[in-house]
């Protein structure tokens, strides 16, 4: 999963490990908005689309191992 994280774009990667704590301590929405200077909104919206990504890649990668 981590090179999955890796291949993102780089903000969802930062995102993503923010919020799940990758290398770090885990952070809020809040928290990552004002270290990143981006609104809540907008860290949601591109946590969102990162973990889509990352389930799609996933559910590929089985589906073509199958």
């Amino acid at each position: 999963i981590l090179n999955t994280i890796e291949s993102l774009k780089q903000r969802e990667s930062q995102v993503v490990k923010l919020s799940l704590g990758i290398n770090s301590n885990q952070k809020t929405i809040k928290e990552i908005s004002e270290e990143l200077n981006l609104s809540q909104s907008y860290i949601r919206t591109i946590e969102a689309m990162a973990l889509y990504r990352i389930q799609s890649r996933y559910l590929f990668k089985v589906k073509n191992n199958a």
